[in-house]
């Protein structure tokens, strides 16, 4: 799924207009906010099909590999890979973290000890019984993780979107 502010500024450029907002964060935003929703659009009508799909979010791994190997232009950016294809296992569902903890109404809720103490023993049973991939960790095991051992490639993610032209104004 590309992020796409290109098609908008080859448009705004044959009739002259000014192109400059494609480059702010609201325009840019949009832009990462339409490829989620076209790429939900897909998982959702391939499994009402029968079909299975994955997001893959390791695309980002290497962005700029991505863009040069898919010719992406200006203004575009790969948020991520679909995998869709006819499941050969029913793996189980990960349990997902408590609705209370997701859902708030008119305001931010912070997030409770107690709940997220819950969700790590559940996430550490879910993960020590299934049927292939076990592992030892809890939810906030994997959260601090992932802030401390990020892929070195990830860490260009910023100079690669300003590269292509995101972001660059406020």
């Amino acid at each position: 799924m590309i992020a796409d502010q290109h098609r908008n500024e080859f448009i705004g450029n044959e009739a002259h207009a000014n192109t400059n907002l494609l480059h702010d964060g609201d325009r840019s935003l949009a832009a990462f906010d339409d490829a989620a929703l076209a790429g939900q659009s897909i998982v959702t009508a391939a499994e009402s099909m029968g079909l299975g799909a994955v997001f893959l979010g390791s695309i980002l791994n290497d962005a700029q590999q991505v863009i040069d190997l898919l010719h992406l232009p200006k203004l575009t950016f790969p948020v991520f890979g679909i995998a869709v294809g006819y499941p050969n296992e029913k793996p189980d569902l990960k349990p997902r973290l408590p609705l209370k903890s997701v859902h708030f109404e008119n305001c931010y809720q912070e997030p409770d000890k107690d709940t997220l103490d819950a969700y790590d023993q559940t996430i550490q049973t879910y993960y020590a019984q299934r049927s292939s991939n076990n592992r030892t960790e809890t939810f906030r095991h994997h959260i601090i993780h992932d802030m401390q051992v990020s892929p070195k490639k990830r860490s260009e993610i910023l100079s690669v979107l300003n590269w292509q032209g995101f972001f660059l104004k406020n």
